[in-house]
């Protein structure tokens, strides 16, 4: 067990930063050392001495890169090992357990290394769910996958974020993540990609939340599956529709912020792969 108390891995903030940005690289595209200083808005001279510490721990491994890269300095490219992955993930949610017991979680924002280690957990069980699918139901899966965001998805999340209707945390989650689609987990689960999101508004303008004291207009963001939306506004609050109409729709609140609503898609993943039922989210 890894003592988190020991001088060399105490969860600093810059610490926490750098783990979010190696958690949200693909193992495919390796990151590099000033793209990690980009992605965690730190120093150089902050950054390469932490991955110098995880390095020495064997949670991260460094090459020098080969081949031509004319114009520019050959970079040093970074990877968690799988050691390394697991360790980060499990220690930044051990953070966030520890916070929250503590009281410090409430009102939480959606940081990006907290996204990057819940991404990390849920694609580690999505993946299960997808390995045993064919053998139990004689058929492929469908799509069972959290997608990063390109250059476009981000673009659109800019784009959204001067809408003036979606909260902080969204702009952050799709600034990470394109879209969120587990179709066979349930009746499945959506999160839509932002270039849908603002069609939608375009194409139909905002969500009447008149039905919730105080709470305006929002905006839809995905579906359960089952012809029920999933609509927040500026305040953060997730609501579910009851029925498939957004005339007037009757509301249900679901989540306080987009964190909890994830951590609760979380907990349905896991119900879901202990007993065949994710809840009724």
């Amino acid at each position: 067990m890894v003592q988190w108390g020991m001088p060399l891995f105490r969860l600093t903030k810059p610490m926490v930063a750098v783990l979010g940005a190696l958690l949200s690289a693909k193992d495919e595209e390796p990151t590099w050392g000033l793209k990690i200083c980009r992605d965690a808005d730190l120093g150089p001279g902050t950054v390469y001495p932490i991955l110098d510490r995880l390095a020495g721990h064997d949670w991260v491994t460094g090459w020098e890169e080969a081949g031509p890269h004319p114009g520019r300095p050959a970079r040093r490219f970074y990877r968690l090992t799988s050691t390394g992955r697991q360790q980060a993930a499990d220690a930044l949610q051990w953070r966030d357990t520890n916070r929250s017991a503590l009281g410090l979680g409430r009102g939480r924002s959606l940081s990006r290394a907290w996204l990057a280690s819940w991404v990390n957990r849920v694609s580690g069980n999505l993946k299960a769910v997808t390995d045993e699918f064919e053998r139990r139901h004689g058929f492929p899966p469908g799509a069972n996958q959290v997608r990063p965001a390109d250059h476009d998805d981000q673009a659109a999340a800019k784009a959204l974020d001067e809408v003036g209707l979606a909260p902080a945390d969204l702009v952050t989650f799709y600034g990470r993540i394109g879209d969120l689609a587990w179709e066979d987990i349930g009746n499945g689960y959506f999160i839509d990609p932002v270039p849908d999101v603002l069609r939608r508004l375009e194409a139909h303008g905002a969500v009447d939340l008149g039905a919730v004291p105080e709470a305006g207009r929002g905006l839809v963001i995905g579906s359960n599956g089952g012809g029920l939306s999933y609509v927040t506004g500026p305040s953060g609050v997730v609501y579910r529709t009851r029925t498939a109409s957004l005339d007037e729709p009757e509301l249900d609140r679901v989540a306080d912020d987009l964190r909890q609503f994830l951590e609760r898609l979380e907990e349905s993943l896991a119900r879901f792969i202990a007993n065949g039922e994710p809840g009724n989210l």
